[in-house]
């Protein structure tokens, strides 16, 4: 059987970024300002259900005359799988992925207007995307408003044959970051997601009766998410943070998301967080652990089942707090995130005997972790 790459990659870069995303998301400042220039290096592990995934990334961000931002990024994993999907359909895999990614900001006054590109590779998979929006500060810098438009073109390919089809996705952005008061800021965050053509996975397959069928989804989905997270601040260099995230779309699957953190930067150099976070989803339409008949729409993937997941992490960071040649100050650190995810109605089928298709098999269960360890250095 042919290395099949039956995990889902996409969710599982989402959770790698997401780390960083959480706590940026609800910190950024209302004011419009260009970023700060740095350069980044972070290493990245993940490693659960049967999936490793690893690798460096490098970010670099240059100002020019106080008005223009530019930054260029690349990114790279070694993934190797023996996931379940993997163990009970085909044989083990590893392959590499690698991203490059340019994005420029104009500031203009009180509006920054933003936009760029990124692609990735998969032996399998080929990813292309542009964006481009802006944000708005008003109110005496108390408001900030961005929205932003992201297309996506991909392609998705079967590595044993000459299977190719294309996926386009247009995605919204709106947000809002108010002010609330002088310890307290606000985010309101609205997501649309409309994507077209080739929505299945080309090696996995559903099952009818304990029967193996080839997976099949409708070829559009539109989804949204609304968003609202908090920050607090406590004085002494302390700070809450917490909110809720809903999710629908149109294949019937509907989301609940509930996350909260503690962030103390003390008066040395040291920074300290703590956060976790609660995820719920109810599963698609067409999805079917073992479906009793053939439907025009199947699919087992586990991603569409009903399932519920728990995170708990943190970093820490310490300021270097000195000059060199090429850094006027630098910082180190280090993150640790766990996930335990816990499927209702997707079946461990690495328990199944044929000769007794009645047993009752095990709901799934698996748990995770992600490191990252970084270092930025601001010039």
């Amino acid at each position: 059987m042919v290395a099949t790459k039956f995990i889902a990659l996409r969710s599982i870069y989402h959770i790698i970024l997401s780390i960083t995303l959480l706590v940026a998301g609800i910190e950024s400042a209302t004011a419009v300002l260009l970023p700060e220039e740095k350069a980044e290096v972070n290493y990245h592990y993940y490693d659960g259900g049967g999936v490793e995934v690893d690798g460096p990334t490098l970010i670099v961000r240059k100002n020019f005359k106080d008005k223009i931002s530019v930054a260029a990024g690349y990114h790279a994993d070694v993934i190797s799988s023996a996931s379940i999907d993997v163990v009970t359909q085909a044989s083990p895999y590893s392959e590499e992925r690698q991203a490059v990614n340019l994005e420029s900001q104009y500031l203009h006054q009180d509006t920054l207007f933003h936009g760029g590109m990124a692609y990735s590779d998969e032996s399998d998979y080929q990813a292309t995307t542009a964006f481009f929006g802006l944000s708005q500060t008003f109110f005496s810098g108390m408001s900030t408003f961005d929205m932003t438009y992201t297309r996506g073109w991909d392609s998705v390919e079967r590595s044993d044959t000459d299977f190719s089809k294309d996926l386009d996705r247009h995605k919204f952005t709106l947000g809002l970051n108010q002010t609330l008061s002088p310890k307290w800021v606000a985010t309101f965050l609205y997501e649309g997601v409309a994507e077209s053509g080739y929505l299945s996975n080309p090696y996995r397959g559903a099952l009818v009766r304990n029967a193996p069928v080839p997976e099949r989804h409708p070829e559009a989905r539109t989804s949204q998410s609304f968003n609202y997270g908090n920050l607090y601040y406590l004085g002494q260099n302390m700070a809450l943070k917490g909110g809720l995230r809903f999710y629908t779309d149109t294949w019937g699957i509907s989301a609940t998301t509930l996350f909260g953190g503690f962030v103390h930067q003390t008066p040395s150099p040291w920074r300290y967080e703590i956060r976790y976070e609660y995820y719920t989803q109810s599963e698609a339409d067409f999805y079917f652990d073992n479906a009793d008949r053939l439907y025009n729409f199947i699919s087992r993937d586990k991603e569409l089942s009903r399932f519920d997941s728990h995170q708990l992490g943190g970093d820490v960071s310490y300021r270097l707090g000195y000059t060199n040649k090429l850094f006027d100050n630098m910082e180190i650190g280090i993150s640790l995130d766990w996930f335990r995810f816990n499927y209702d109605n997707f079946s461990d089928r690495r328990q199944f005997v044929a000769d007794d298709p009645d047993k009752s098999l095990d709901q799934y269960t698996f748990t995770a972790s992600v490191w990252q360890l970084y270092f930025s250095g601001w010039y």
